[in-house]
């Protein structure tokens, strides 16, 4: 991470009953980018992609800054290969590939004279039984919150992501979850985020819950970045999250199954 430090020295002096300051102003050592590479393939034909881009500097804009030209593959665990065209700058996509659950996939990317790879098995499909929207108030502050209710297969470890649209815009916050005391269980989750009083969910929102069942290396992974959010509940020293990715690349490679479900609150 590229962070520019700033220290304010006040030094007191009784006699003259004055303080001066001082600004300070370390600036970071330069690093050369690095390549991120963010792929998934679902159990739904439409929704592989693979973007690659350069990360970018504390001093630089967070402007994408996608690689073209990049060659792109993923191939099954029966040696089915399935090359990837790019649709824009840095984005690749492969219409009618669909994962299929518990079958294991390998992601090629050759850019610039460098080769990243990443392996990825699809877990076992677990559907939503439910969506509602309800007032919570477990932190002193009241927000509706919209829960979802599933059941834990008791024969398998599972990991679980949960991604959130609020009348079609995505919401950022990051939402899993384990098995690990709850293997079995019938679950009710709560999907608690971060946001203003703008952003509050309100009467006549329109919400979608994408349930992704994740590998344990993409929980990991998603775990990692969380707990690198500014601000967040589980926030630590900055470091790059744990990846799948090999070759030098930044990112990750994740195989999961998708399923969506929408209410409308009320």
């Amino acid at each position: 991470m590229y962070r520019t430090l700033r220290a304010i020295a006040l030094i007191a002096i009784p006699c003259l009953m004055t303080s001066c300051e001082k600004v300070l102003t370390i600036k970071p050592d330069a690093a050369p980018t690095q390549p991120v590479v963010e792929a998934i393939i679902t159990n739904h034909a439409g929704e592989a992609l693979v973007v690659v881009s350069n990360t970018r500097t504390f001093e630089q804009t967070n402007d994408f800054e996608g690689i073209s030209g990049a060659v792109v593959s993923i191939t099954d665990d029966e040696g089915n290969i399935t090359m990837f065209g790019e649709t824009s700058t840095g984005y690749f996509e492969s219409p009618m590939l669909q994962g299929i659950p518990g079958h294991t996939y390998t992601l090629s990317v050759s850019v610039n004279g460098q080769e990243f790879t990443a392996v990825s098995t699809m877990p076992s499909e677990v559907e939503p039984d439910s969506l509602f929207a309800r007032i919570d108030n477990t932190f002193g502050e009241e927000r509706r919150l919209v829960n979802i209710v599933f059941q834990d297969p008791a024969t398998e470890k599972n990991q679980y992501r949960f991604v959130q649209y609020r009348n079609g815009e995505r919401i950022d916050d990051i939402f899993t979850r384990n098995d690990e005391r709850t293997n079995g269980n019938k679950i009710t989750l709560p999907l608690r985020y971060m946001a203003g009083d703008e952003e509050q969910l309100q009467v006549g929102d329109n919400v979608t819950v994408d349930m992704q069942c994740i590998s344990a290396e993409m929980y990991k992974y998603l775990y990692g970045l969380s707990t690198n959010t500014p601000g967040g509940v589980q926030s630590a020293t900055p470091a790059n999250p744990e990846t799948n990715m090999r070759g030098g690349a930044l990112g990750y490679f994740s195989a999961h199954t998708s399923t969506k479900k929408s209410l409308t609150i009320n």
